[in-house]
């Protein structure tokens, strides 16, 4: 029954959470002045980390009390829609690679790490739909890429006088990194994903708020990767 309700609470809280981060960010977003700044504090930024404290709170209660356990192909069966969702993300991070606004040597690495990552999504969105268990190199492609890309995304960044303008687009850039992290970490030793599904479903948050933002299709493309991948992960029940 406790396991039952698990699955039930993830991931609808990050989802619904994210949701509502997406319509306070597109407020706040939409209350910039004439100079272009937002009013600050703003109650859209302060209602959103509540947000996030709140689904993280959540996530880490329940991978404590119940650490899901188990082999590869328990935690990560045979889905179709997870192969599609981590098709549909790799496509993004694609797009995403070339449409960084990225200076000196991230202007190379970019596009390099982008076509790596995307290419080892996509074998990792047919591993997926066969059930398989991929390299580890996958997942670590992408978590490279995560790094070089968030470089890139604080070039810009640096630029913006107010924090708020782009904090969550931020912290999806680091909850991604680190979830892409523990997936990698999955591929070696799939015995539990409790860290994998904390920093994922956070990063799900987050990544949702930040569809308003600059290269939100991106965001909710990952988004759609990691709602994808956590509706189908089955725990192992606890003995």
């Amino acid at each position: 029954m406790k396991d039952s309700l698990r699955r039930i609470a993830f991931p609808w809280f990050a989802i619904l959470a994210g949701v509502i981060g997406l319509a306070l960010q597109s407020w706040l977003l939409s209350s910039a002045g004439n100079r272009g700044l937002l009013p600050s504090p703003h109650i859209a930024t302060s209602v959103c980390l509540l947000l996030l404290a709140a689904t993280l709170e959540v996530c880490l209660l329940a991978v404590l009390k119940f650490p899901p356990t188990g082999e590869y192909a328990e935690l990560f069966p045979r889905s179709p829609i997870a192969a599609a969702g981590t098709a549909i993300a790799a496509i993004g991070m694609l797009i995403s690679a070339f449409s960084m606004p990225a200076t000196g040597i991230l202007k190379l690495l970019t596009p390099i790490t982008g076509i790596l990552a995307g290419i080892a999504l996509l074998v990792t969105a047919y591993y997926r739909f066969k059930g398989l268990q991929p390299n580890c190199l996958f997942h670590s492609a992408v978590a490279v890429f995560f790094i070089i890309r968030t470089m890139a995304c604080c070039q810009s960044w640096g630029s913006e006088p107010q924090l708020q303008t782009y904090l969550f687009p931020l912290l999806a850039a680091l909850l991604l990194l680190i979830a892409s992290y523990y997936r990698a970490e999955l591929d070696v030793m799939s015995k539990s994903s409790r860290w994998y599904i904390f920093f994922s479903q956070g990063a799900l948050m987050c990544c949702l708020s930040s569809g308003a933002h600059s290269q939100g299709l991106f965001y909710l493309s990952a988004a759609l990767w990691l709602a994808s991948d956590y509706f189908v992960l089955i725990p192992a029940r606890q003995e």
